[in-house]
């Protein structure tokens, strides 16, 4: 059963912005019509550029290849930057800025704190190593983040499998791409998304975490 180190750690909270905001419920579907009619637009009008090297959607040039999955996908483009699992929260707070509420609890598996900080597109949760709090998990619910393949919030599951594969893991609401942990009593680094009636509404990444 997969279970994120921050749901072990924060799981009711995160089930309770996730449910706040299938409850947009409307308001959120016309987002994404327009959303998905402005794309159409810029499509159409970048069909008639004549480029013999065009790539779908968003794909940045050096993304993984179309219809797989691996290590490589594990990665989200936020404000034109790629922020990774592992690396040191300082960048990533400093691009989102301070505007976030801050939580905190002893860590079962490393020494320190596990944090969160929770901004009203993004979730970011982080463990210790050291005098370093590196990200175990980036959630975003805005499709003004994408991953590497250029998946975001307002896709279709459809479109996702397209990107990467059939070869996920399916729990309820959440479907999981998933990296086989390498250490013992560990989670695999995973991209996970949580879809409403075939349309993702959240989608994050996780490092490979120690749980007990």
């Amino acid at each position: 059963m997969h279970a994120s180190y921050a749901e072990y750690i924060f799981g009711s909270y995160k089930h309770e912005k996730i449910v706040t905001i299938w409850q947009k419920g409307n308001h959120f579907m016309k987002r994404i019509i327009a959303v998905i009619l402005l794309l159409g637009v810029v499509l159409t009008a970048a069909a008639g550029c004549g480029s013999n090297e065009q790539m779908p959607g968003n794909v940045t040039p050096d993304a993984p290849g179309i219809g797989t999955f691996s290590e490589a996908d594990i990665a989200l483009i936020i404000g034109g930057e790629t922020f990774r699992c592992g690396e040191d929260v300082t960048g990533l707070l400093e691009k989102l800025g301070d505007d976030y509420n801050y939580s905190e609890a002893i860590s079962c598996a490393y020494d320190g704190l596990d944090k969160a900080f929770s901004y009203s597109d993004f979730d970011i949760y982080t463990y210790p190593d050291g005098d370093i709090d590196r990200v175990s998990e980036i959630t975003v619910y805005t499709a003004d983040a994408r991953t590497p393949k250029g998946l975001k919030v307002g896709d279709t599951v459809e479109e996702m499998e397209r990107l990467y594969g059939k070869d996920y893991a399916e729990e309820g609401v959440t479907l999981v791409y998933e990296i086989p942990p390498k250490q013992e009593n560990a989670e695999g680094a995973s991209l996970y998304v949580v879809v409403e009636d075939g349309i993702i509404q959240s989608i994050s990444i996780t490092a490979e975490i120690l749980v007990e």
